[in-house]
């Protein structure tokens, strides 16, 4: 039982938003009809969900001609940009027209009241948030919005004057782009398989196109609209956001080169964001250092290793390094037996103490000043 009075209130939302989308979308007042007309024939599958251009071109146009022939230029337009509102009178205003965008907006905006309140309350049912019914309401709201805003860029263009050269060219895009997703959504619905390749395609040029710098948007760091910089990925961040990550980067070479999603962020954004020469180069170099790596050492490491092998070298167990021993190495012939005997003589005598005789013969075995030519005897016979 809930689930049909679910349904119900879900149906009956969406049916009373699509009469007013509809009513509101039909509206025709002279100079109109032929933008209307061109739109049926083409077909519903390339009609976006709201033509702003047709209609903000043709409310420009005939608001122009309307001015110039029938009563009389009240606007002087200074460049084909900007418009001077002097001397208006009257009759160059059609009032039916603004009375009855008055009341079309009238009328959007309390459907999108009542489909915002009636999904904040949750009177359109406890569905899930990614169920059929919740995105049919998300988008028809979404469509109702970009209508109603239509809606008022065209009564100020009727009651004031022309509309920018390119904001006509900026909506222009705008409704290129819904065509195009809409086929491809029609392409990928019927399996097509080169719709993923044209998704692809389509994807690469958006970035292409975009990845100019000062773009308006949303920056995903700070959440703030502005002007930022669009990384590979397509995330966008603002000039803070954006040096703060340079910087930082240049503190914690871990962060070298910059990322984001794993993608390496453009050359010319670490050009715009880093502008002192100093900190460019430095990052740059670093940079260098980290994307290449030092080439394979393997044959010097092998001759190291016969080198350290031929003169009796070790390694140290514990770091690797390599160890010569200096001292007890000596390999000099043996201290003449007789000569040392002779020394002893006549220092100490035949009959000296045996404990003098003995440091004596020390001494003179390990700090004589002799060539050193002569090497200890070790115990058992061995060297």
């Amino acid at each position: 039982m809930a689930d049909s009075k679910q349904k119900e209130k879900i149906t009956e939302s969406l049916t009373s938003a699509s009469e007013t989308y509809d009513l509101a979308s039909s509206f025709e007042w002279e100079g109109y009809a032929s933008w209307d007309d061109e739109q049926d024939d083409a077909g519903p599958s390339t009609r976006p969900s709201s033509n702003r251009v047709a209609m903000v071109s043709s409310a420009s146009t005939d608001h122009q001609t309307e001015s110039a022939s029938g009563h009389g230029s009240c606007i002087s337009q200074k460049d084909s940009n900007t418009t001077s509102h002097s001397d208006q009178d009257d009759g160059c205003v059609d009032h039916n027209a603004v009375s009855g965008l008055d009341d079309y907006l009238c009328a959007l905006t309390l459907q999108i009241t009542a489909i915002t309140e009636d999904r904040g309350t949750g009177q359109l049912g406890k569905a899930a948030s990614e169920s059929d019914a919740q995105i049919a309401v998300e988008h028809l709201l979404q469509e109702t919005r970009e209508l109603t805003e239509t809606f008022k860029l065209v009564k100020c263009i009727l009651t004031s004057g022309s509309v920018p050269a390119n904001l006509i060219e900026e909506m222009e895009q705008q409704d290129r782009a819904a065509i195009c997703d809409r086929e491809l959504a029609e392409q990928i619905g019927k399996g097509d398989s080169n719709a993923e390749i044209s998704l692809q395609s389509e994807s690469s040029r958006f970035h292409r196109v975009l990845q100019s710098f000062g773009t308006v948007v949303e920056c995903c760091s700070c959440n703030s609209t502005k002007q930022a910089h669009l990384a590979q990925c397509g995330h966008a961040y603002c000039e803070a956001c954006a040096r703060s990550l340079f910087n930082h980067a240049l503190k914690n070479r871990m962060f070298i080169p910059v990322r984001c999603c794993k993608i390496e962020f453009a050359p010319e954004l670490a050009v715009a964001c880093l502008d002192n020469t100093e900190a460019l180069n430095k990052y740059n170099a670093i940079k260098n250092e980290i994307e290449n790596p030092c080439p394979s050492i393997a044959e010097l490491d092998k001759a190291a290793a016969d080198i350290i092998s031929e003169n009796g070298w070790k390694l140290c167990s514990r770091c690797g390094a390599v160890v010569e021993r200096i001292w007890g190495t000596c390999r000099c012939d043996l201290y003449p037996e007789d000569e040392l005997n002779q020394i002893l003589d006549e220092r100490i005598g035949d009959n000296g103490p045996a404990p003098a005789r003995n440091r004596l013969r020390n001494v003179l075995r390990n700090y004589y000043d002799h060539a050193h030519n002569w090497e200890r005897r070790r115990p058992h016979g061995h060297l």
